[in-house]
């Protein structure tokens, strides 16, 4: 009788670490985006990387749409208020402008921006 009353350990475990990580893992999953493999995706790394460069802490975004094949453009606000805004265009080899306010921070290559980021500097 003491049998049927107690539990298995060895079930009730695994069982509830499992559940527990997937109800865990749902509200994540859609919070993650693409850090790289489309167009898109760059420009929003690159745009990051550009406004951290310039030691601008970001507050909101970047919130990056596509009009077109071809077109990018990017917004979102930094700590203190102010406004950034991407312009972004090309298909394979990309270019864009990166302006906060109205100060234009940068102005060049998307490649060579993740390019940058990526090296370590000795």
């Amino acid at each position: 009788m003491n049998a049927l009353v107690r539990p298995r350990r060895g079930v009730w475990l695994p069982a509830v670490l499992v559940t527990a990580t997937a109800l865990g893992g749902c509200s994540m999953v859609a919070s993650l985006t693409p850090v790289a493999g489309d167009n898109l995706s760059s420009v929003r790394t690159a745009t990051t990387d550009v406004l951290l460069a310039e030691k601008h802490e970001i507050l909101a975004g970047p919130n990056c749409e596509s009009p077109s094949k071809t077109e990018i453009t990017c917004s979102g606000k930094l700590v203190g208020g102010a406004q950034f805004h991407v312009a972004a265009e090309g298909s394979s080899d990309l270019t864009m402008k990166v302006t906060v306010g109205d100060k234009q921070v940068y102005s060049g290559s998307v490649q060579e921006v993740l390019d940058k980021a990526g090296r370590v500097n000795p």
